[in-house]
């Protein structure tokens, strides 16, 4: 992920943070360990959306240029246009 989009990760996180529901997402997001998709679980079942999701989003700070376009495509898979729209106004990343 380059820094202009983990920037706008971060401007956008507390918007991103109260919409995302990780596991409704994360069979999109291949650029994530099983680990990493083992650990948000249980931070969802443990402590709820709310800090799954940003671990979710740290998580996909530390992957690679492929990260964001994935996520940016989960939430439109998801129904999460808004969100999708909002780290992604121009509508740069190409459905996969």
């Amino acid at each position: 992920m380059t820094p202009e989009q983990r920037n706008i990760l971060r401007i956008n996180e507390p918007k991103l943070v109260s919409d995302i529901i990780p596991s409704d997402i994360l069979s999109w997001m291949m650029c994530l360990t099983d680990e990493d998709n083992e650990v948000i679980m249980a931070e969802e079942r443990n402590y709820g959306y709310s800090r799954a999701a940003r671990l979710l989003l740290d998580r996909l700070k530390r992957r690679g240029a492929e990260a964001f376009g994935q996520l940016v495509n989960a939430l439109r898979e998801n129904g999460l246009e808004h969100l999708a729209l909002l780290i992604d106004p121009n509508n740069e990343v190409i459905l996969e």
